[in-house]
């Protein structure tokens, strides 16, 4: 049972159930959701808007692309779903570690 709210969650936020899926990465872990890989940018009190949390960015072009995810607990808020890029993972899915998380996202 997931107990984590963020402080910001609108009437106008849509919430689901979801799993995203985690492997080791050269330094850091990669997090993978909707087959785009994305690798943590600020983690704790670093992205205090948030509390407690991991900011995640998309890891083929940080820089160009302005997906971004952040984690809390057992939930993620998608703070923006657009990439500039076709899906990054073409490994086994079958192969990650699954997690499940109620995932927060704004509608328009």
């Amino acid at each position: 049972m997931f107990s984590i709210v963020f402080e910001h969650s609108f009437p106008y936020d849509k919430f689901f159930s979801g799993i995203i899926y985690f492997y080791a990465g050269k330094k850091h872990p990669v997090m993978v959701f909707n087959n785009y890989e994305f690798m943590a940018h600020k983690t704790g009190f670093q992205a205090s808007k948030h509390g407690n949390s991991t900011s995640w960015r998309c890891k083929r072009e940080p820089a160009r692309c302005k997906a971004r995810l952040v984690t809390s607990g057992g939930t993620m808020k998608i703070m923006n779903s657009l990439h500039s890029h076709p899906p990054t993972f073409t490994g086994e899915i079958g192969k990650l570690k699954p997690i499940r998380v109620k995932i927060v996202q704004k509608v328009n």
